[in-house]
């Protein structure tokens, strides 16, 4: 297992984790941090271009590289990745924002199909009961939990319901312990008409076509982030590393490392060749070769990570610290 070399430090916030981003464009990187600040980095120099006091408004995802969604305390909308500006927002209280095709997608009490630019509502979709959780696009469905216990997915492009199922009850018959809440994770799979869900002590592969169980892995996933590529999910299981098969749930390999004994809640990792890094928030960026779960580089830090990013090689990573590491290639292994 080889060290990498240190991070460069960047101070984004001068307090507060950095909570959303790293989002990389084709020349910035941008960043949002809990005190409320948005940064727009220069991707090759990491020179900041502007920085906006975001009022709650942090970025979510890139819009053909010029806008970003963005959400907040109440609203969700779209900002100008050119200057930070706030082109338009909603005026509801809302549980999400998210892109999907052309649109922008905003769950407030129900589905808004919104132009990026204009913030025009080109379609609503009304959902019965309340809209707790800002739900997940898989394809041309909206999966969306509510404050039953039953899920719905929803297409976008008719604004059918393809599919309803009482989810909880069905994954409680899987579970070893059982489990209070009532959240359902979902993560878009890399094979088609398939997505992962997670909840409790388990992991399950689903069918887009009716949300039936398609296969469950005894494996949990902490904070509910797998990677998901190339027909593997990766999980990191405090000291043990773990690939399963998504078409099967198959566990193709479990590998216990000893010198991940002091790690605790990981976070989603970044996925590079063929290796993968993830943080957590114990301070370790922890880098494992995909094809047998080995431990190739291991960085430990006095501060929390939380997310990940790759550009041109080098590991973006954001910490509970205002703070944005930059890895060069060598924490690649």
């Amino acid at each position: 297992m080889a060290k990498s070399s240190k991070p460069k430090r960047i101070v984004v916030a001068r307090g507060g984790a950095i909570v959303a981003g790293p989002l990389v464009g084709s020349d910035s990187v941008f960043v949002g941090a809990k005190d409320d600040v948005t940064v727009r980095l220069d991707r090759h120099s990491l020179k900041p271009v502007w920085r906006v006091d975001s009022d709650g408004y942090r970025p979510g995802q890139l819009i053909n590289g010029d806008l970003m969604t963005v959400g907040g305390r109440e609203v969700g909308g779209v900002r100008s990745t050119t200057d930070g500006r706030l082109i338009w927002h909603t005026r509801a209280p809302f549980a999400g924002v998210a892109k999907w095709r052309d649109c922008v997608v905003v769950t407030t009490t129900e589905i808004e199909l919104r132009h990026p630019r204009t913030g025009d509502l080109l379609r609503a979709v009304k959902v019965s009961g309340v809209v707790e959780d800002a739900g997940t696009n898989v394809g041309a469905l909206w999966i969306l939990p509510t404050d039953t216990d039953v899920m719905k997915a929803i297409n976008l492009e008719s604004g059918d319901i393809v599919w309803e199922r009482e989810m909880l009850n069905e994954m409680s018959r899987y579970l070893k312990e059982p489990e209070q809440f009532k959240a359902i994770a979902i993560t878009q799979g890399s094979i088609e008409d398939l997505f992962i869900a997670c909840r409790g002590d388990s992991t399950f592969g689903c069918s887009l076509r009716d949300g039936s169980i398609v296969w469950h892995a005894p494996v949990a996933v902490p904070y509910y982030w797998p990677m998901v590529q190339g027909g593997r999910v990766y999980v990191l299981l405090f000291d043990r590393f773990i690939a399963i098969d998504e078409a099967t749930g198959r566990i193709l390999y479990d590998v216990k490392h000893r010198d991940l004994g002091g790690v605790y809640r990981p976070k989603a990792g970044t996925i590079y060749h063929e290796r993968i890094a993830v943080p957590n928030e114990s301070g370790h960026v922890a880098v494992f070769n995909l094809a047998d779960g080995a431990l190739v580089s291991l960085h430990e830090d006095k501060l929390p990570l939380w997310r990940t990013a790759e550009a041109d090689g080098r590991l973006f990573v954001t910490t509970g610290d205002g703070k944005l590491l930059v890895f060069d290639e060598s924490i690649w292994g």
